[in-house]
């Protein structure tokens, strides 16, 4: 199984991600529109004010997931991750 290709073949059905931030150990989940670049990097854009981007700004370790809403029955697939934005 190629992990990596599976991934790839994945993200271009998706426009949404869980974006999870923290400060001051309160955590905080977003729902984000994303891009993604050849390297896997994930982009999205957000104003300043946004509590995930005050977060960031303070904390930039962040923690998300990727997934396609699904039914019974069908395989559940998704994207999880972390690391800094």
């Amino acid at each position: 199984m190629d992990t990596e290709k599976i991934i790839r073949n994945y993200l271009p059905q998706v426009i949404h991600m869980s974006l999870a931030t923290c400060a001051n150990n309160k955590p905080w989940v977003s729902e984000v529109h994303f891009v993604f670049d050849n390297e896997l990097n994930f982009y999205f854009r957000s104003t300043p004010q946004r509590r995930h981007s005050e977060e960031i700004a303070t904390n930039p370790n962040v923690a998300g997931n990727i997934v396609t809403q699904h039914f019974l029955g069908q395989k559940v697939r998704g994207v999880y991750f972390e690391g800094l934005a």
